[in-house]
C-alpha cells in the first residue's frame, strides 16, 4: 500500500467459494503470489499496528495508525508515513518512535544494529509486548470502478493458525491535507467494491489488530 491515508476493510476466516470465485476474476496487481512474514509487536491497549516486516533479505519497523472508524460501514481509516517505515539498522528517531507509540522507556537506547536487538532490548524493558510471527502468502487484484479503484489483497495465513483474510483498500492517494469530500468519497468506493464482491461471503470483520488480541489470547505466540 502506497503512503498516506486509506480507508479499509478486512475480514477473517473462511471465504465462500462464489465470492472467492469473484475475487479470482478481477485484475491481478502482480503475475505471481508474495511471501511476506510479519511481526507484530501487541501490547494491551495498544491502538498503533506496529510490525516487523521482513523483505528479501532486509527488515524494516512499521506503523500503522488507526485515525478513524466507521461503524455503520465497518471500515477503518488508517495512516502510513514513508518517515515512520524504518530500515535497520535502526537509528535513535526509530527507537524513539517506537518508544512513545507503545508507551515504553526505550530512551537510554542508541542504534540498533538488527531486529534480534531490537526485540532483546524490548524484553529488557517489559514483560507485556508479545511478538506475534504471522506468515502469509498474498494475492493482490484491483477492484475498478467507472472512477476509481480499490486494492483487494487476498491473504493465505499459515503461522499462527491456517485461515484466511482479505482487505480492501481505497487507491485514491489520500493524505493528511485531502479535502473531507475527498475522503468520504474514499470510504464510499472501499464500501461499494465490498458489496460488489458480496462480502463478508463468510469472513468475519475485523482488524489486525483484533485478530493479534484473539492470537495472544490462543497463546502458542513468542514472548
Amino acid at each position: 500500500m502506497a503512503y498516506g491515508l486509506h480507508w479499509e476493510w478486512r475480514g477473517f476466516g473462511e471465504l465462500s467459494q462464489e465470492v472467492r470465485s469473484r475475487v479470482d476474476k478481477l485484475k491481478p496487481l502482480h503475475s505471481s503470489p508474495g511471501k511476506v512474514v510479519d511481526r507484530y509487536l501487541w501490547l494491551p491497549a495498544c491502538n498503533i499496528n506496529v510490525k516487523l516486516r521482513s523483505f528479501g533479505g532486509g527488515e524494516t519497523l512499521k506503523f500503522k495508525r488507526l485515525v478513524e472508524r466507521d461503524d455503520h460501514l465497518q471500515l477503518q481509516l488508517w495512516m502510513e508515513k514513508a518517515e515512520e517505515d524504518h530500515v535497520f539498522p535502526l537509528a535513535r528517531k526509530g527507537v524513539e518512535e517506537l518508544s512513545r507509540a507503545i508507551r515504553v522507556d526505550l530512551s537510554a537506547e542508541g542504534d540498533l544494529a538488527s531486529s534480534s536487538e531490537l526485540l532483546s532490548v524490548l524484553r529488557a524493558a517489559t514483560d507485556e509486548v508479545q511478538i506475534v510471527t504471522v506468515e502469509k502468502t498474498r494475492r493482490s487484484y484491483v477492484w475498478i470502478s467507472e472512477d476509481s479503484a480499490v486494492l483487494v489483497d487476498l491473504v493465505d495465513i499459515s503461522s499462527p493458525e491456517h485461515t484466511l483474510t482479505i482487505g480492501l483498500e481505497d487507491l485514491v492517494g489520500l493524505n493528511e491535507f485531502s479535502s473531507r469530500e475527498k475522503v468520504i468519497a474514499a470510504r464510499d468506493t472501499v464500501a461499494a467494491a465490498r458489496a460488489d464482491m458480496g462480502l463478508p461471503g463468510g469472513l468475519e470483520t475485523s482488524s489486525y489488530l483484533e485478530a493479534l488480541t484473539r492470537w495472544v489470547g490462543n497463546q502458542g505466540v513468542e514472548r
